[in-house]
C-alpha cells in the first residue's frame, strides 16, 4: 500500500469540515491530516489549528489541502497553495465569478498541480453505476431528466445565505450539485431557463429556484433546488429514456425496462461517497488515475449558475456560450 500523503483541512471549523475529517482520518483514508486552518478563534482553539495560510505555508508544506471555507474564499486560497506546490481538493462551488474559477485553474496549471473540485455525487456508487448503465444503452437515447434538492433547513445564521461569502442563495449552494450530476448522467448542458419561488426565509437571497435545462444532446431536464420546501421524495434524480428509466434514490437505485421495476445500489452514503473522492485524489496526484472530474468539469458548474442567475435576471433561456469571463 503507498505511503500516506500529507493533508491539510482549510476552513476546519465548519459543518463540512467534520465529514472530511472523520473520512481523512480513517484507517483506510490514502491521507494523514497534519496541519488544520481556521480564522474563528473559538473553533481554532478547540481544534489546535493554524490561524491562517501564512501560518500554514510558512513551515513544511502537506502534499495536498482541502479548502473547506466560504466560497467567496476560494480563489485567493486555491492560487497561493498551488503557488506553493500543494495539491487542491476545493469544495463546491468552485469559486463565486467565473473568473476566479479560471484564476484556480490557471494558477494550479502552471505550478503543475491538480485542482479538483469537490463534488460528492460523482462518487456515490449508485450514481457512478447509473452512469455506466445508462452509457452502456441501458434506458435507450435519454429524453427526460429529473432532480430535487430540497429540504428545510434553517439557513438565518449560515453563512450560505450571505451572498458577500456565499455568492448567492440556493442557486450557487445546490446548484453546483445540480448541475455536476446533470452532466455526468446526461451529458453537456446547452441553455438553462431559471426562475424563484417565493421567498419562505428572511434571508436576502433566494431560497427556493427551479431550473429547467436542454442538454446538447437535446434531452431536457428539470432541478428543483430549496432550502424551505421538503417535497418529500425517497429519490433525488431520475433520467427517463426511449427504453426505460433510472431512478437514485436515498435509500438504493432501480432501473426500469420492459420487464418491470430491478433494484440495485445500497443508496446514497454521504462518508462512503467522500471517502471514494478521497481516494481517487490520491491516485489522481500520484499518476494512478485520470480525473473524474477535470477542470472543464469544474468551470461548467460555475458557467451553469452564471447562466441561471442571467436567466433570473432577464427571464429567458440562456446558454452556457453566453457567460463569459
Amino acid at each position: 500500500m503507498p505511503e500516506s500523503l500529507d493533508l491539510a483541512l482549510i476552513g476546519a471549523g465548519g459543518r463540512i469540515a467534520g465529514d472530511w475529517l472523520a473520512v481523512a482520518n480513517h484507517a483506510d483514508s490514502p491521507f494523514r491530516i497534519t496541519k488544520l486552518v481556521e480564522t474563528e478563534t473559538v473553533a481554532r482553539a478547540r481544534l489546535g489549528a493554524l490561524p491562517d495560510l501564512d501560518a500554514l505555508l510558512e513551515g513544511e508544506r502537506p502534499a495536498a489541502a482541502i479548502v473547506a471555507t466560504p466560497p467567496a474564499t476560494h480563489a485567493d486560497i486555491a492560487v497561493r497553495l498551488a503557488e506553493a506546490g500543494v495539491h487542491i481538493l476545493c469544495e463546491k462551488p468552485l469559486a463565486t465569478t467565473l473568473a476566479d474559477a479560471e484564476a484556480m485553474v490557471h494558477a494550479a496549471r502552471a505550478a503543475g498541480v491538480r485542482l479538483m473540485m469537490a463534488s460528492k455525487f460523482r462518487f456515490v456508487d449508485d450514481v457512478a453505476e447509473a452512469s455506466k448503465r445508462i452509457a452502456e444503452g441501458a434506458i435507450g437515447q435519454p429524453v427526460f431528466y429529473d432532480n430535487a434538492f430540497c429540504g428545510h433547513v434553517d439557513m438565518g445564521t449560515r453563512w450560505n445565505s450571505d451572498a458577500r461569502i456565499s455568492g448567492g442563495g440556493v442557486l450557487i449552494d445546490n446548484g453546483a450539485h445540480a448541475i455536476d450530476l446533470a452532466r455526468f448522467l446526461m451529458g453537456e448542458v446547452e441553455r438553462v431557463l431559471a426562475a424563484t419561488g417565493p421567498r419562505l426565509q428572511p434571508v436576502e437571497v433566494e431560497d427556493s429556484v427551479r431550473i429547467l435545462f436542454e442538454t446538447c444532446s437535446g434531452a431536457l431536464g428539470r432541478a428543483d433546488l430549496s432550502w424551505s420546501v421538503d417535497i418529500g421524495s425517497t429519490s433525488y434524480a431520475a433520467v427517463h429514456g426511449s427504453e426505460g428509466s433510472i431512478e437514485l434514490g436515498w435509500k438504493g437505485a432501480r432501473l426500469r425496462t420492459r420487464e418491470g421495476w430491478l433494484p440495485f445500489g445500497g443508496g446514497y452514503d454521504k462518508h462512503r461517497a467522500f471517502g471514494n473522492q478521497l481516494a481517487h485524489f490520491a491516485d489522481v496526484i500520484r499518476g494512478a488515475a485520470d480525473p473524474r472530474i477535470g477542470d472543464d468539469d469544474a468551470l461548467a458548474s460555475v458557467r451553469f449558475v452564471d447562466a441561471a442567475r442571467r436567466s433570473l435576471r432577464e427571464g429567458r433561456w440562456c446558454r452556457l456560450t453566453e457567460v463569459h469571463a
